[in-house]
Formats: structure tokens, C-alpha cells, sequence
């Protein structure tokens, strides 16, 4: 890892207009330099640049028109980006899902190709009151770098809004809206 590297979800210029870059800086924030840069999203997490193979990252978005999340990958330091198949091309979808969101997404260094995320599905945000929006939620493995997902067979009844790898490898530790759950891996 540099130390010098750290990169930042660039939203807000000064004058309150918005950009949605992923920023860069190579020099502890002295000076910063745009690394993704697409009209209409907004970065929220970007992981990797660690490990086996510390010139990949996954970049998860928010797309402003739509009801679904964005992931894209880069295989050269941040240069180019391309879009990962989506996660919820695993599950079967009922007709009441309109939305889905992606909880923070988790990378193995130890296994580039191998990324975690949380997916949470919900019917519209129209949704008369008194009626829940949020329908269920999974957790999806990919072992060739977002080109396929399947499902591990972790499904809750609770919004996951994190992932993190245990520090042995063994176990993914699966932040919801109200507790924290081990899945142990078995020796994956």
C-alpha cells in the first residue's frame, strides 16, 4: 500500500454543483486528480488496491435515474473502467421488486478475482405507509471478478449495509441494520 495514495468520492465542487468523480491524490491530499468520471453517478465505496493483484478496484455507484446500483472494475490502477455483470442477475426477481441497492461491497487480496457484496431488494419508495419497503436481502460471491455471481446463502429479513473478510479468511463477518452476522466460509 502507499501511504501517499488516498482517494475520495468527489460530490460537492465549491458553489454547490455536483460532479460525482472518484478523485485521487498520490501526495496525502496535497493536490487531487479525477480517476472516474461518469455523468449521472455518484461513487460510494471503492475497494482493492491491495494484495495479489493491487492495481484492481471495484468502484460500486449510485446511478441518479435509476433504482439500481453500479459496479465497475479496473484491472490498470484506476485508468480505464468497465461494468461487472450485475449481482442480481443470480436471483430470480419477483415482480414487486423495483429497487435494489448494494450493501459495501468486500475484496479477498489474497484471492483478486473473489468480491462479496450485499444486495438489498425493496418495492418502490411510493409504497402506501404502513407498508414495509424493504423485501429481502442475499449475499453474492464472485469468483472471476464480477463476470459471475452466485448466491452463498446468507438471506435476511434485514437491510446489509456492509461486508467485511475476517483476517483469516475463513469467515465474513455481514453488517445489517441491526446486528452483525459471521458466515463462516468453509475454507473458500
Amino acid at each position: 500500500l502507499d501511504p501517499q495514495r488516498v482517494m475520495r468520492a468527489q460530490v460537492c465542487n465549491p458553489g454547490g454543483s455536483t460532479n460525482g468523480a472518484l478523485a485521487e491524490s498520490r501526495d496525502q491530499g496535497a493536490s487531487w486528480s479525477k480517476r472516474f468520471d461518469r455523468p449521472g453517478t455518484t461513487p460510494v465505496r471503492v475497494v482493492g488496491g491491495q494484495g495479489l493483484l493491487p492495481e484492481r478496484f471495484f468502484l460500486l455507484l449510485r446511478q441518479e435515474n435509476s433504482q439500481h446500483g453500479l459496479l465497475v472494475r479496473s484491472d490498470d490502477d484506476g485508468t480505464t473502467w468497465n461494468e461487472t455483470t450485475q449481482p442480481w442477475s443470480a436471483d430470480d426477481l419477483t415482480p414487486e421488486v423495483e429497487q435494489i441497492r448494494f450493501g459495501i461491497p468486500e475484496m479477498d487480496p489474497r484471492v483478486p478475482d473473489r468480491l462479496y457484496i450485499g444486495v438489498n431488494f425493496e418495492r418502490s419508495r411510493n409504497t402506501p405507509p404502513g407498508v414495509r419497503t424493504f423485501l429481502f436481502s442475499r449475499v453474492l460471491v464472485s469468483d472471476d471478478a464480477g463476470l459471475t455471481w452466485r448466491d452463498i446463502g446468507f438471506g435476511r429479513e434485514n437491510v446489509i449495509t456492509s461486508l467485511k473478510l475476517g483476517v483469516d479468511g475463513q469467515n465474513l463477518y455481514v453488517a445489517t441494520a441491526n446486528a452483525i452476522w459471521r458466515l463462516p466460509l468453509g475454507g473458500s
